[in-house]
C-alpha cells in the first residue's frame, strides 16, 4: 500500500479565475512590509563574505542563508482531500488515531507539502529575488490551535532564529476552547514573543472559508470572522504586515461564487487552486 498521495482534487476553472481575479482588485495586504527581510533576501548573495560587495556579519560568519517559518496547522502542514470514501469510514479512521490503533499505512487525508502555500511561497520569493538560495521550515502541524502553538513555539520557531515567520492560526477553535479573548491572548504572545526573540519580521495570516457540516458544529462563542478580526486588530497593534486572503474568500462568496468547489475535503482544506492564493497574498507583502 502506498504511504501517501499527491492531492488530485481540482476546483473548476471557472472559480479559480474568480477568486483570483478578486485577489488581483480588492486590497488584501496592509501597507506593512517585512524590510528587513527583504533587505536580506537582497544583500544576501548566497557567497562567502569575500565574495560579497556588502558588510561582514556582525558575528563573523559567513552569511547564513534568509529563513522562512511557516506556523500553523493542517492546511500549513499541506493537508488535503479525505483518502475515505465516506464521512464514516473517515470518522472510524480518527477514532483509531486517537485511540492509538492506527497502522503506518492508515493515510485517512492526503498529505502533500509540494502543493502547499509555504512552499509555493518559499518557491516564489526565491524566483523573485534570484540572488541567493532561501531555507524554509513548515511548522505547521494538522489539528493544532494557537494554544499549541504557543506551546511549541521555541521548539518549532524561535530556536531557529528565522528572518521571516508566518503564522497562519485561526482555523481550529472548537467552542470548549473558550470565548474570543483566549483565543486572541494566546496569538497575542505568540507575536510578542516572536518580536522579542528574534529578529524575524512577521506576516500574520488570515484563513479560508470554511463549510460546516452540520450546524451542531458551529462555533457560537468565538466564531471564525471574530478570529479574523483578532487578527487584523494584533496586526495593527504590533505593526505586522498582514496577508488577508479571508478578504478575498469573503469577496468571492459575496459575489454569489461557491465555496465548497475550492475546498479539497469539502470542510475547510483549501484545493491546490487555494494554496496558489494564500501564496499569491503572501507575494503582495514581499514584493
Amino acid at each position: 500500500m502506498r504511504s501517501s498521495y499527491k492531492t488530485g482534487f481540482v476546483t473548476p476553472i471557472e472559480y479559480e479565475e474568480a477568486i483570483f481575479k478578486i485577489a488581483d482588485e480588492i486590497k488584501c495586504v496592509n501597507d506593512k512590509k517585512p524590510e528587513r527581510f527583504k533587505r536580506l533576501m537582497y544583500t544576501n548573495r548566497g557567497n562567502i563574505n569575500i565574495l560579497s560587495p556588502f558588510p561582514v556579519p556582525e558575528d563573523g560568519l559567513e552569511p547564513k542563508n534568509p529563513l522562512i517559518v511557516g506556523l500553523g496547522d493542517s492546511v500549513t502542514a499541506g493537508k488535503f482531500e479525505s483518502t475515505c470514501e465516506t464521512p464514516e469510514e473517515f470518522q472510524a479512521h480518527i477514532k483509531k488515531m486517537t485511540e492509538g490503533t492506527i497502522g503506518e499505512n492508515d493515510i485517512g487525508e492526503v498529505s502533500d507539502i509540494g502543493n502547499s502555500y509555504l512552499t509555493k511561497f518559499w518557491q516564489a520569493v526565491a524566483d523573485y529575488y534570484q540572488n541567493t538560495a532561501l531555507s524554509v521550515i513548515n511548522s505547521g502541524i494538522a489539528g493544532d490551535n494557537v494554544m499549541g502553538m504557543l506551546k511549541r513555539l521555541d521548539r518549532d520557531v524561535i530556536r531557529y532564529q528565522p528572518d521571516l515567520v508566518t503564522i497562519n492560526p485561526a482555523l481550529n477553535w472548537d467552542e470548549h476552547m473558550g470565548v474570543c479573548e483566549v483565543f486572541a491572548s494566546h496569538l497575542d504572545k505568540i507575536v510578542e514573543r516572536i518580536k522579542n526573540e528574534t529578529d524575524a519580521d512577521i506576516i500574520l495570516m488570515t484563513p479560508n472559508l470554511m463549510v460546516v457540516p452540520r450546524p451542531d458544529m458551529e462555533n457560537h462563542v468565538c466564531s471564525l470572522e471574530e478570529r479574523v478580526a483578532v487578527i487584523r486588530d494584533l496586526a495593527v497593534k504590533y505593526d505586522t504586515s498582514l496577508a488577508d486572503t479571508y478578504a478575498v474568500w469573503q469577496e468571492y462568496e459575496k459575489q454569489g461564487y461557491p465555496v465548497k468547489p475550492m475546498l479539497a475535503n469539502g470542510f475547510n482544506h483549501p484545493s491546490e487552486a487555494g494554496h496558489r492564493l494564500f501564496a499569491k497574498v503572501l507575494m503582495k507583502v514581499v514584493e
